[in-house]
């Protein structure tokens, strides 16, 4: 996809967009060397009305630069959200119907009996950033801390404990401890910290994970002018919340890099200078490697402090067949760094790279994020495999998914940032044909 954008110089769609979602402009060649920038903008007013598929002429060549976002206006990605550890019972059907259709490369992790431990203060208050650590006749099983809202997810399956099997929970929040026991089998534990008062987290550390290969361009420019807003508008919500900004870009084995990482830093300045500076380039065939993506995630220096550590990954598709043993370590290390994995499937995901992403949402206690066709940029974006959702701007859902990782909170779609549905929601819930309730987030 690099450099190869229209400007749009005869009858731009309906849409209001040329060719490659710019509206007015088109996107230079480049000499081969670097990313594209923009090129002669189009005869056209930028949006104007027109037929559907005119076609527009080319925009001159561009020089090499880094990237040409100044074009692209903020707020019209569109995205939907899913929970699954909200919805788990819906969720386990899925695994199973994914996991019979015997699709090459899927990424195992055993869900069967997964125990949700709730740490509380005495106060019944969630307690984020608490130490738990699970232990059996085998030894040490799981150590991690809980998300902002005091829960974490423990799969007995993943360390080979089998149903009735004892568990010992130890649960440490500064000095002050506490323990508890369960069965392999019990769906939840609750245990309250004597000596604890809850407090929500006072830092964000966030992760921009990007697949640069070329089919990502679109998705590419317009993060590039979210990423500001977003910011902003976190800040404007939680003010006492410091902000710290890592990026990771990655593309497949061959191609002028396969991965490169920026670590934190606090400077918006520095990490918008990080991320103008990428592109999209290379890839080929379909699948990536964002296996090693998610492996150089875990080397960021997150802050000890931070319980708020959530990472965006944006792509648009899977691992190689073959390498999903590596993102099922990936996945099990970053749920026990206390990393929180929001997947965005892009345009052309497809149903391997779902259940990946679904899969790395629901293990480390994140969520699930898509990209819908309503906003009229880039391909076909495949439709989820849930029964019911709420579509946003991609702006809005990220904002929300910070918010949620910052309060402890689930946090509703606001009726004004609702653009439109998908299934029938009523009230933030949707009933299945076989009288099951869930809830759309």
């Amino acid at each position: 996809m690099t450099g190869a954008g229209t400007a749009g110089t005869g009858s731009p769609t309906t849409t209001g967009f040329g060719g490659d979602g710019f509206t007015g402009t088109g996107v230079g060649a480049g000499d081969g060397s670097g990313p594209p920038t923009p090129g002669t903008a189009g005869s056209s007013s930028a949006g104007s009305a027109g037929t559907v598929g005119s076609a527009g002429t080319t925009g001159g060549a561009g020089t090499t630069g880094t990237g040409g976002s100044s074009s692209v206006q903020s707020g019209l990605l569109t995205a939907g959200a899913w929970d699954d550890n909200l919805n788990f019972d819906f969720y386990t059907t899925y695994l199973d119907k994914a996991g019979s259709g015997q699709l090459p490369g899927l990424p195992l992790i055993a869900r069967t009996d997964r125990l949700e431990i709730r740490v509380t203060d005495p106060a019944g208050a969630p307690l984020g950033g608490a130490r738990v650590t699970v232990t059996g006749a085998a030894g040490k099983m799981l150590e991690a801390p809980t998300r902002s809202d005091g829960r974490l997810f423990f799969f007995p399956g993943t360390v080979g404990a089998a149903a009735g099997d004892d568990l010992h929970v130890t649960v440490a929040q500064g000095s002050a401890t506490a323990t508890a026991t369960a069965k392999v089998g019990d769906a939840a534990l609750a245990i309250a910290v004597a000596g604890t008062t809850s407090a929500p987290p006072r830092a964000l550390d966030l992760a921009l994970v990007i697949d640069t290969t070329g089919s990502m361009q679109d998705e590419i420019n317009y993060l590039k002018t979210e990423v500001h807003d977003i910011a902003a508008r976190i800040a404007g919500d939680f003010p006492n919340v410091a902000q710290r900004w890592a990026l990771i870009v990655y593309r497949d084995v061959g191609d002028a890099y396969v991965v490169r990482s920026f670590d934190f830093t606090s400077s918006l300045t520095t990490f918008q200078a990080q991320l103008e500076a990428q592109w999209a380039d290379g890839g080929g065939d379909y699948p990536e490697a964002p296996e090693q993506a998610l492996a150089k995630l875990t080397t960021l220096t997150f802050n000890p402090d931070a319980v708020a550590r959530m990472a965006f990954w944006i792509a648009d598709a899977p691992h190689h067949a073959g390498t999903e043993g590596t993102m099922v370590n990936d996945v099990l290390l970053a749920q026990r760094l206390g990393i929180h994995l929001y997947p965005i499937a892009a345009s052309g995901a497809d149903k391997l790279t779902e259940y990946t992403m679904r899969t790395a949402a629901e293990v480390t206690g994140g969520r699930y994020l898509f990209l819908t066709n309503d906003s009229g940029i880039g391909g076909s974006h495949e439709e989820p495999t849930i029964p019911c959702y709420f579509v946003t701007t991609l702006s809005h859902a990220m904002i929300r998914m910070a918010a949620m990782e910052l309060t402890g909170t689930n946090i509703d779609v606001a009726p004004a940032d609702v653009l439109r549905t998908g299934g029938d929601p009523v009230g933030g819930r949707c009933t299945l044909a076989n009288g099951q309730e869930v809830l759309a987030l």
